[in-house]
């Protein structure tokens, strides 16, 4: 049972999100400091960066058909 029906390409996207947030919010990643920065500011800048990014090329790939997809005969049947 679907709550809201969500394309693999969506539901991947929520995910490495997610998980990527709950990484940066670790407690070693406020101590560890990479070029004098610690690593929470490094993942929450390439998240604002990157995951707009992400999110756009998703959007952009929405009506594209899969591989091995029929593309001639899907586009409204036989004209008369």
């Amino acid at each position: 049972m679907d709550f809201f029906p969500m394309r693999k390409g969506d539901a991947w996207l929520l995910i490495t999100f997610v998980v990527l947030a709950v990484v940066f919010f670790l407690p070693w990643s406020r101590t560890t400091t990479v070029n004098g920065m610690v690593v929470f500011g490094w993942g929450m800048g390439a998240l604002m960066f990157i995951g707009p990014l992400l999110g756009l090329y998703n959007l952009s790939q929405e009506g594209k058909p899969g591989p091995g997809t029929n593309t001639t005969a899907s586009a409204g049947g036989k004209r008369s």
